[in-house]
């Protein structure tokens, strides 16, 4: 009887980060329906590896994650394959599989404009992901005649007062450049931010909106008010990861670029829900939406929140947005639909109900006019 291919995931599943354990989810999905391997967690892999000799069987037949140097040279001594998923950690000759954060860098500018911002600022460290992140943004807003101020901040400032103290003072000295209201995306959540906004009277999102490109719950939801984060379908990275590993495993061609995960949908949280007009009955008929997008709302229930006649009120609406109350509702409904199809275990013919649509007809016709992909094509798309 073959041996069982013993694979070792190498990431901090002990943060309770979930982009991790979404990575990890995805490993698991792919292995459970097309292999027999047995899944190890280990940090530090190397520790095991470093007793193996050449030519013998190794402890680990491959790595998945984020693939640190040691872990490196004794699986490429030992020709382990390997297959990464951070891109910080990107050694260009081994396989990666990572998210798309210039798609997501696109989806944070679109957002934002959605929103009637005008005014955008760029802040993140300067690392990889930031920098795609950055480059979709641009892709988005200069276009249109828009320009983006880019800030890099400390990411280690938590560790001592002192570094907290002068990331403090360099926010202080960018909000002179600052006019409000303003747009601020980052490809990952940063809370020492929101906690200098808050400390400093900059309120949320009146004066500042923000958007991350990672949702990790841990950090968006910690601070009230909640933030407007990106759906990074991290079990897509896992998952293709270990589809990658297989196709080395079995000799198969495969791609030495990296593969991109197709990131989810908005999560829309407090930071972003605004809208950057001075028609307030438009920001509250725009509130209402988002507040009821799960019901079975039509146009007529805004029109009727607004106390405003409809033909009034549409006319403010499209002035002020830039497209009609029932595109509103439809973009929003396709938005929570999504979400429930990035769950395998949702049933697609009954993701209708949760989403607000009133059936599985109303829904895919929407999904056609919106994204121009019925609700099955869109779950497949995930794993693409």
């Amino acid at each position: 009887m073959d041996r069982k291919k013993k694979i070792c995931i190498l990431l901090n599943l002990d943060e309770g980060l979930e982009r991790n354990s979404g990575i990890y989810t995805g490993v698991e999905e792919y292995v459970n329906k097309h292999t027999d391997w047995t899944l190890n967690w280990n940090h530090y892999p190397e520790i095991y590896l470093s007793k193996c000799k050449v030519g013998e069987q190794p402890f680990y037949d491959g790595i998945i994650g984020r693939i640190s140097e040691a872990a490196y040279e004794h699986a490429q001594r030992l020709s382990i394959p390997m297959v990464n998923v951070m891109m910080k950690t990107n050694f260009k000759e081994i396989p990666a599989s990572f998210q798309d954060f210039k798609s997501i860098g696109r989806m944070s500018a679109e957002h934002m404009l959605s929103r009637g911002f005008k005014r955008f600022i760029h802040i993140d460290p300067n690392d990889p992901a930031g920098i795609d992140f950055l480059e979709g943004v641009k892709e988005v807003l200069s276009p249109l005649g828009y320009d983006i101020k880019s800030y890099r901040y400390n990411n280690n400032c938590g560790l001592t007062s002192k570094a907290w103290e002068r990331q403090m003072a360099t926010f202080s000295s960018w909000k002179e450049e600052w006019e409000f209201p303003l747009a601020v995306l980052n490809s990952q959540p940063y809370p020492p931010l929101v906690s200098y906004f808050l400390e400093n009277n900059i309120r949320i999102p009146e004066d500042i909106a923000m958007i991350a490109g990672r949702d990790e719950k841990a950090y968006c939801e910690s601070i009230k008010p909640h933030l407007t984060a990106i759906d990074g379908n991290t079990s897509g990275i896992g998952y293709k990861a270990a589809k990658l590993l297989d196709q080395i495993f079995k000799g198969e061609p495969i791609t030495k670029s990296p593969v991109y995960t197709t990131p989810g949908d908005i999560i829309i949280r407090e930071s972003t829900d605004t809208y950057a007009t001075g028609d307030q009955v438009v920001k509250e008929a725009l509130r209402f939406i988002s507040k009821n997008i799960l019901s079975v709302i039509e146009v007529g229930h805004v029109v009727d929140d607004s106390g405003l006649s409809r033909s009034n009120l549409e006319k403010r609406f499209r002035s002020a947005v830039g497209h009609t109350i029932k595109d509103e509702i439809d973009t929003l409904r396709v938005i929570s639909a999504k979400r429930l199809l990035s769950d395998r275990k949702a049933k697609i013919y009954s993701v209708h109900k949760s989403a607000g649509f009133s059936s599985a007809l109303h829904m895919r016709r929407v999904f056609m006019k919106i994204i121009n992909m019925t609700p099955g094509d869109y779950r497949r798309s995930l794993n693409n």
